[in-house]
This record gives structure tokens, sequence and C-alpha cells, in this order.
């Protein structure tokens, strides 16, 4: 099993645990988690400490650098990479079809539906780039 190592902007954490938070904190509707054994939800709470961890510290860190360019790199294993790419589907899933109803409830529990979809694409290539060609 592999690692991906994965540098993620401020914006790209706070979807990840936003993601996490909403999957385990708000109450599904439309459809219904993938994963919901306790081990499963260990693993998202896991993921989203880890996500509010690397925020906080990327906001305590001592740099000239603009904050917009500043990001935090992190290690996460291939199950960790899966289920992360799950949690966030999910998400976006319960959010269809795009409306403007649909895309204020993401905004406020995760993020923009566009910095959604294009974190979900960087975790969907590193995940690729694990598999063996």
């Amino acid at each position: 099993m592999s690692d991906a190592e994965l540098k993620l902007s401020r914006d790209e954490l706070l979807v990840c645990s936003g993601a996490c938070l909403t999957y385990v904190g708000v109450p599904f509707h439309r459809t219904e988690p993938m994963r919901s054994s306790p081990a499963d939800i260990d693993q998202v709470e896991h993921l989203f400490q880890m996500f509010i961890d690397a925020t906080d510290e990327l906001r305590n860190r001592k740099t000239t650098q603009p904050k917009a360019l500043r990001a935090s790199r992190m290690t996460l294993s291939e199950d960790d990479l899966m289920l992360l790419i799950e949690v966030i589907t999910a998400v976006l899933r319960e959010n269809e079809p795009p409306s403007d109803h649909s895309d204020r409830n993401l905004e406020i529990h995760v993020g923009p539906r566009q910095e959604i979809e294009k974190t979900l694409k960087k975790l969907q290539t590193a995940q690729k780039r694990l598999q063996p060609a």
C-alpha cells in the first residue's frame, strides 16, 4: 500500500475538513453516506482533525508568503485518500443537481462547488498516480 504526498492550499484543507464534518455531522436526506460503520466514522473524524491541525499550522506559520500561496504538505495513506474521495463525492451527490439552494447549502457547510470539484479532481489525480501502470 502506498502513501500520497499532497500539497494542499488553505482552501483545499477547508474543503476537506468541511466535507468530513458534513459527512459525519449533517443528516443526508437524498442519499446515504457510502460508509457508516463506527470504524469508518472514526476514520473520517481522524481525517477531519488532520485537516484542522494542518489549517491551524498553516495559519500560524511565520512567513512573508501571501496567504493565497501558502500550502501544507500532507501524507495520506491510499485508504485515507480513497475514503476522503468517497466523502467528498457523497457530499456533492447529496447536493445534486446544482441549484441556488444546493450550492448555498454546500457553500455554508463545505465551500463553493467549484472549489470542492477542483479539490476532488486533485485527490483523484493523486489516487491514480498511486495505482500501478
